[in-house]
């Protein structure tokens, strides 16, 4: 599979030219402008070809090849040119700049496809980055544990390259220069053939006082830190897990930011009904003076999880959950048609497709979303389906602003699904389906019982009681067990109860097969609550946690017979950006039912 780079300011050419290259099985990046195009192929790694309009309205193709001539990275790139305007002087200038061939419009498939056939066999991106079996055999060198240097590489570049940011402007500083040179080490170590050229032009940019040559240089590096990136999950097998770009998610209103809705409510309960004349939160501390019983019945209590199983959002989270559990014997067309069934899926999922690889998808026929769907895997798709579901069927308004909830929720089935993957588990099907158990508890006391729910939690604020003693005392349970008894009531495996009960304190499920599949989803729920995390600061705490050697769910891991395949550290970092795409991608689907 090659990568394309199609600079054309025409949306209807660049339509085209996706589905041309699409046909034969490979990946189109669009791009309308040069500025818009150069970024593009810093972000992306490695492309094999660039399809090149003359004229860009207000630009010219010329003006993007001369940038692409001039970098020490990208001057060998294979460049193709189509172009309306055969003036010569126009001609003149890409012979001279250099050129693979010169087309005339209109563009014609059998012509594009020999000449990415000859791009490809220029083997330039060898000459940037060494292929694996190279460094393989060099090295000598497993796959696993060239995964596992990689990762490192990774992290130890992207230390270095913000050290070197921050102190540009003394190019004598010796945190500089030790800096650089552990870039250009590690960048060597792992296969970048030509970082020597382009830190020697950083040097020569310090010593000449040129500043924004420098900043230009380590621009490069960063994309090189992005191929290394992107080698490591494909040799993990999960290069489809994290975005080729950080991918940012709007801030909420301030409102939102608040698990407890600010507005006057009726509270069930006598004494509080009577009491609370302001927001209940602001009593958090004198709740449990005011309440001497839960304040739900043994009756009450029981229908929450016996009765739920018939009521939506239950209804749909059972059923997806039992898809995800029988998933193996899903085939893909059975997937497509499930997926044409469900509105509004195929339009988001090629949207975060795009968004997530940079490559642009076609998702309108049957044929393409099989396409898709067979390079994404089964389970994948499964577990997108499900979050698109869930984000139709969950209340988005009411009492409690239950945003938060809903994306931690989803976002721990897909982050579950992709730490699976990485670490090589067989539980494709299963992991998806325990992340969105782990949930199940919180949603059914939230939903159904929304009073209750925010008076437990406002019963916690005095930093006391803890979550469970509140709901325990408040409710007459709290959310781990009534989600075990909600999963039991709706036929469950034994597994999905487990992760219900145990996944927030791993360390106390006694039955050892399941050990592993709750220690994975406390994982992602970790991961997730950072993700989805108000503050940096708050953020960077849950990341520092998990990323003890020594932290509870790795131990636990490793003592079940699973292998991790980098340092503790590494993994947390690769993980973590897994996270924070998957958080992107379940606001994408929210947003849509807002």
């Amino acid at each position: 599979m090659a990568k394309v780079l199609v600079l054309d300011d025409d949306r209807g050419a660049q339509a085209l030219l996706v589905k041309i290259f699409e046909k034969t099985g490979h990946e189109t990046i669009s791009a309308g402008t040069v500025e818009l195009a150069w970024s593009k192929l810093h972000e992306h790694v490695l492309i094999d070809l660039v399809v090149l309009d003359n004229y860009l309205g207000h630009e010219w193709g010329w003006q993007f090849l001369r940038m692409v001539r001039q970098s020490p990275v990208f001057r060998e790139l294979p460049v193709i040119v189509y172009t309306g305007h055969t003036e010569r002087s126009s001609i003149v200038r890409y012979v001279e700049l250099g050129v693979q061939r010169l087309h005339v419009k209109p563009y014609q498939a059998d012509v594009l496809t020999m000449e990415l056939q000859k791009a490809v066999a220029t083997g330039w991106t060898a000459r940037v980055m060494e292929p694996t079996d190279s460094v393989l055999r060099r090295s000598r060198l497993t796959l696993a544990d060239y995964g596992s240097v990689l990762a490192t590489a990774a992290r130890t570049i992207d230390e270095n390259l913000q050290l070197a940011r921050r102190r540009l402007a003394m190019p004598n500083d010796a945190l500089l220069r030790g800096a650089m040179t552990s870039i250009e080490q590690q960048c060597r170590g792992v296969g970048i053939a030509v970082i020597d050229q382009v830190m020697r032009q950083v040097e020569e940019c310090l010593g000449g006082n040129d500043l924004s040559g420098a900043v230009e240089g380590l621009r490069v590096v960063e994309s090189f830190l992005r191929m290394i990136r992107h080698r490591m999950l494909s040799v993990m097998q999960v290069g489809d897990a994290a975005a080729v770009v950080p991918l940012s998610v709007d801030a909420a209103p301030a409102a939102a930011s608040q698990v407890i809705a600010e507005v006057g409510v009726k509270i069930g309960g006598d004494i509080i009904r009577d009491v609370l004349h302001r927001p209940f939160w602001h009593f958090g501390p004198r709740l449990r003076r005011l309440v001497r019983s839960p304040l739900l019945e043994e009756k009450a209590l029981r229908s929450l999880w016996e009765t739920a199983p018939a009521a939506e959002p239950f209804a749909t989270l059972a059923e997806c959950m039992k898809g995800m559990v029988n998933g193996a014997a899903l085939s893909v067309g059975e997937l497509v048609e499930r997926v044409q069934q469900t509105p509004g899926f195929a339009a988001t999922y090629a949207t975060v497709i795009e968004r997530v690889t940079g490559v642009a998808q076609q998702a309108e026929s049957t044929a393409a979303l099989s396409r898709v769907m067979a390079q994404q895997g089964v389970a994948k798709v499964l577990a997108l389906l499900a979050v698109a579901r869930m984000s139709a069927v969950l209340p988005q308004r009411g009492l409690l602003n239950l945003r938060p909830m809903h994306r931690t929720g989803l976002g721990v089935s897909l982050v579950a699904l992709e730490t699976g993957r990485l670490l090589k588990l067989s539980h494709d099907y299963l992991l998806p389906a325990a992340g969105l158990a782990h949930n199940a508890g919180a949603w059914l006391l939230a939903v159904r019982e929304p009073e209750a729910y925010a008076i437990a939690l406002a019963a916690t604020m005095d930093g006391e009681s803890s979550v469970r003693d509140a709901q325990r005392a408040i409710i007459g349970l709290d959310e781990q067990e009534a989600g075990r008894l909600f999963l039991a009531a709706t036929g469950m495996p034994e597994i999905l109860q487990s992760v219900a009960t145990w996944s927030t304190q791993p360390s106390l499920c006694a039955v050892k097969e399941h050990v592993i599949t709750v220690s994975v989803v406390h994982v992602a729920a970790l991961l997730m609550q950072a993700a989805g995390a108000g503050s940096n600061a708050q953020a960077a705490e849950i990341v520092e946690k998990l990323k003890a050697p020594d932290y509870v769910a790795w131990r636990l891991l490793q003592e079940n017979g699973v292998k991790l395949p980098f340092g503790v550290p590494e993994m947390v970092g690769t993980l973590t950006e897994i996270a924070a795409t998957c958080n992107w991608t379940l606001h994408q689907f929210l947003d849509r039912h807002n």
